[in-house]
């Protein structure tokens, strides 16, 4: 992640961007900007990741799953499982 760049972006192939997206739905007369889809998609993120710490005992709280789902890594690693549940 670049040191100017506010958030991070992934570069997983096949995937579409923020931006991408946003011109998708626009096809569907949704009008979303790019932020406020990145908004979307870190909030769902954010509920799963609370409930999975609650399911194995380790609940935390909305900043906590917050920093979680913002972090590179996770990003990183959850992309590929959100893949794969779109390809079968």
């Amino acid at each position: 992640m670049s040191q100017n760049s506010k958030y991070a972006t992934l570069e997983t192939p096949g995937a579409m961007s923020f931006p991408a997206i946003s011109n998708e739905i626009a096809k569907d007369g949704i009008a979303l900007t790019p932020a406020r889809i990145r908004v979307i998609i870190l909030k769902c993120l954010e509920k799963i990741v609370k409930k999975l710490g609650t399911k194995y005992g380790c609940p935390m709280s909305r900043e906590a799953a917050e920093e979680i789902v913002k972090d590179i890594d996770f990003q990183n690693t959850i992309a590929f499982f959100i893949q794969k549940a779109y390809e079968a």
